[in-house]
């Protein structure tokens, strides 16, 4: 009864004509330009929060980056990986 759902017959490709490839090509690079802007507007984001938090909480910045470091440090020595970090 398993081998019904589990078996899949063969598919018949056709060949790729060029004008299927330039699509994909095109596609791709659209692709690659939508996940670079979400990127910078990813950066973007964090920048203003960082902004915001540093104007109510003068040196909000350097505290979370100093504890992100001992952070860092600590994993690092609890996976046995600190080499004079």
């Amino acid at each position: 009864m398993w081998k019904i759902f589990l078996h899949h017959p063969p598919r018949e490709t056709s060949p790729i004509n060029p004008s299927s490839i330039s699509e994909i090509q095109e596609k791709l690079t659209d692709l690659k330009a939508s996940h670079q802007y979400l990127a910078q507007l990813m950066n973007l984001e964090t920048w203003a929060i960082v902004i915001t938090m540093d104007d109510f909480f003068p040196g909000f910045w350097h505290r979370f980056m100093s504890n992100r470091q001992l952070a860092l440090k600590k994993l690092l020595q609890q996976k046995g990986l600190d080499k004079n970090i």
